[in-house]
Order: structure tokens, then C-alpha cells, then sequence
């Protein structure tokens, strides 16, 4: 809800939690989920060591 271009929509964006003002609410949100996966594909093999390394105590 950041960014004062779209004005009223950006304002109510920022008052519902800036995910339904389908501004800048829904761009954030994929790219934190896109960043989570793209670190759990590029460091999934240190992750699995990390559990394996968790579960031998």
C-alpha cells in the first residue's frame, strides 16, 4: 500500500494489509514467496544436510 501514484487505492491497499488494493499489495507478497522458493531450490541440499545434522543430534 506504499506508493501515492494511485492515490484512494493505494491508501485503502494500505489500510486492508496492502494485499487487496491489487497495487503494489500482491506484487510484494509473490516476491517474497518468489524469493522463498528460489532460496529453498538453490539451497536445498545445504537444508537437507542441516535436518540430517539436527536429527543425528
Amino acid at each position: 500500500g506504499s506508493g501515492a501514484g494511485d492515490g484512494g487505492v493505494q491508501r485503502h491497499g494500505c489500510r486492508s494489509g496492502g494485499v487487496s488494493d491489487g497495487g503494489d499489495g500482491w506484487w510484494r507478497v509473490a516476491m517474497t514467496w518468489g524469493a522463498v522458493l528460489w532460496w529453498l531450490v538453490v539451497e536445498g541440499g545445504v537444508v537437507g544436510g542441516s535436518r540430517q545434522r539436527l536429527d543425528d543430534g
